[in-house]
Order: C-alpha cells, then structure tokens, then sequence
C-alpha cells in the first residue's frame, strides 16, 4: 500500500496516523479481510468455478447487437532496469538520471546486449525477468507494451527508487483476453458478494451471545 502511494513503510504509518488510523488496526483489519476471503473461498469453492460457456454468455449479454470484439492478448517476459536516485534528492537530479535513461533506450536493440550494457551503467539495477500477462495489466501499461518493439525499452518513468524502464524481452500470443479477464473477475466478485452475504446471515442467525 505504501509503495502504490510512493512511501516507504514509516512514512505511510505516520501518514496513517495523522488521519487517526493506527496502523495496527489497519493490519488487523486486512488480516481479517484475508481470512474472510480464504473462508468464503474454500467453503463455496466449486461456486467459483466459471466455464467458457458462462464467460461467453455475459459476453454474449454484453454485446446483443453482434460479436463481441476480440482484443489480443499477450504474456510479456520483461527485464526492469532502475536508474536508482537517492531519497529526498531535488528533482533535478531524477531529470538527469531520465536523460541518462533515454540514451540508454537510444543505444539498447535487443534484451541479450542490452542488459549488459545497461549493468554496465552507473548506479543502475537490472532486475530479474517477469512475466505479465496484457489481461492483468492497466490498460495505459498495455497501450504502452503494444508500441514498444519487441528487444526495445519502454519510456523512462519515475518512481519512488528513481527512474524505471522495463526491456520487452519477449512477448507470445495469449488466450486469456482482457475483456474475458474482466467479465471472470465480475463473475467472481459477484458470486463472492452473494455467498459471503448468505453465509454471514446465517452464521449471525446460529450465534450465541453471553451476558456475564
């Protein structure tokens, strides 16, 4: 939560604390959340299997005028590159490290040389490859993929280590589209909603309070 927001960990906390959320109580309402989920989950687990069929029919529901548009899908091996920038450091000392990025974008053809010219940088981390598939992905990031060449680097964006490209190292057709991804997480969200309200009923229904 704290690096979606762009803090680190303590910084997060006493943000938290100022809004007079304690961040123990925020841990223990995730960890309830989890179990919550994990309950539900497992108790109504054959209700959370959807077939191709379900997910065509929404699809189908979805679009009644003719077939619904088919948008390719798929799985990217990426490297993140990290040009790191010190903590608290002015902002003209992240525009010089894009700079750097960009001539390294210029001068980087193919994954292979690429990476060891990249390690070669100074004060610049490669990372291990990740796999991503487009349907999991924010629309913008998979806009972002699709025009970048295969071998190539994305734009340089800044991040709260400093400023991060990411080497398309490879990318291979895949079926998981993303309009079948969404329709799945709506069918799971709602069939989540409706159990969990079930179940919570009734467990209210068979509870004891004890008066001492």
């Amino acid at each position: 939560m704290a690096r979606r927001m762009r803090q680190s960990p303590k910084e997060f906390s006493d943000h938290l604390a100022k809004q007079g959320v304690m961040s123990e109580t925020l841990k223990s309402r995730m960890k309830a959340d989890l179990i919550w989920n994990q309950l539900i989950r497992g108790r109504f687990q054959s209700a959370f299997q959807f077939s191709d069929k379900d997910i065509q029919a929404r699809l189908d529901a979805k679009h009644p005028e003719g077939a619904a548009p088919t948008t390719a899908s798929f799985e990217y091996t990426l490297r993140p590159i990290l040009f790191v920038v010190p903590r608290g450091s002015p902002p003209e000392a992240y525009e010089a490290r894009a700079k750097e990025a960009e001539v390294l974008r210029g001068q980087f053809q193919n994954c292979e040389e690429g990476v060891v010219l990249a390690r070669g940088a100074r004060f610049v981390a490669v990372r291990p490859p990740v796999v991503k598939n487009s349907a999991d992905l924010p629309a913008q990031l998979r806009d972002i993929l699709t025009k970048t060449e295969m071998g190539k680097l994305t734009p340089p964006e800044t991040t709260q280590q400093g400023v991060e490209l990411y080497a398309v190292c490879s990318r291979k057709q895949s079926d998981n589209a993303p309009e079948k991804k969404e329709i799945r997480d709506q069918l799971y969200n709602e069939t989540f909603e409706s159990l969990a309200k079930t179940y919570l009923k009734e467990l209210r229904s068979q509870a004891m309070i004890e008066y001492r």
